[in-house]
């Protein structure tokens, strides 16, 4: 993983970790989540990639950059992610409900 992406990372780890009053899980007609600087709201049924959809997310939370800067750092973290990043951000998701 490239040391900015392991920065990146390791913010939406810190966030997870301290900031659980922002989290909404909800079922979502056709978004698979949202972020309006106060919240963030992640799709609980028909979505696929919620760890992505969780780093997107995130990222929206933290930075205010356009969606295709978001969608590419997504993109490019969750590409990189080790099995065992995968399994913690999956804890840290089930934790948040």
């Amino acid at each position: 993983m490239t040391p900015r992406n392991k920065y990146l990372l390791h913010r939406v780890y810190y966030l997870l970790r301290h900031e659980q009053h922002a989290f909404i899980f909800k079922s979502l007609r056709t978004d698979e989540g949202w972020c309006d600087k106060e919240f963030i709201c992640i799709n609980i049924k028909g979505n696929d990639t919620p760890i992505r959809t969780l780093i997107h997310e995130c990222l929206h939370y933290l930075y205010d950059w356009s969606e295709s800067m978001v969608v590419s750092k997504e993109k490019s973290i969750y590409h990189q992610l080790t099995i065992d990043q995968i399994k913690y951000l999956y804890k840290l998701l089930v934790d948040l409900m």
